[in-house]
């Protein structure tokens, strides 16, 4: 808003959001998220889009678990996240695994952004960041009920080769049964 707490920056943030859990029958549930977005006028990078991270070995639903802190920015943008929670479709055919009770799970999250260099002008970007052009994915399988709360999930991004150390990783996370 203009003229408030001496604000030397005029820009607007724009997003809608949405997310659902729809149950598949027999073949478990698919949880998605999904977020548009866009700012109208200017301001420094810090006040845009800094595309979210986890930074630890949790696994983090609606954050990039693989990114680094400013790793990438943004001021245009559609980001989707979706879980597939198996409920042990194959695990429940194993005999000793079915007994653990540990179910299957398939996850993707992909953003997908535009960046105008016309923010830079007020700010300039640090060493490690640059403005997302273009789609950034990160896609993984796991375990999840391991103790009847943990999972733990790899996950690889796929703007890297999978033979570099750093495009892929081990994270983990809790979750209760519903």
């Amino acid at each position: 808003l203009p003229n408030i707490l001496d604000s030397k920056h005029q820009y607007t943030r724009c997003t809608l959001e949405g997310e659902d859990v729809v149950r598949l029958g027999f073949f478990g549930r698919l949880e998605w998220l999904a977020e548009a977005g866009l700012y109208l006028g200017k301001a420094p990078f810090p006040l845009l889009e800094v595309v979210p991270t986890s930074g630890t070995v949790f696994n983090t639903p609606e954050s990039f678990n693989l990114l680094g802190f400013y790793e990438k920015i943004t001021d245009r943008w559609v980001k989707a996240s979706v879980e597939w929670h198996a409920e042990g479709l194959v695990l429940n055919h194993i005999p000793w695994i079915r007994q653990l009770g540990w179910r299957e799970v398939v996850t993707a999250k992909a953003i997908h952004g535009d960046w105008d260099t016309k923010h830079e002008d007020l700010a300039v970007l640090p060493e490690n960041t640059t403005g997302l052009q273009g789609t950034y994915t990160e896609c993984g399988i796991g375990l999840e009920n391991l103790f009847h709360f943990l999972r733990i999930e790899g996950i690889w991004r796929t703007d890297r080769p999978i033979e570099q150390k750093e495009s892929w990783g081990i994270r983990v996370g809790f979750s209760a049964e519903i």
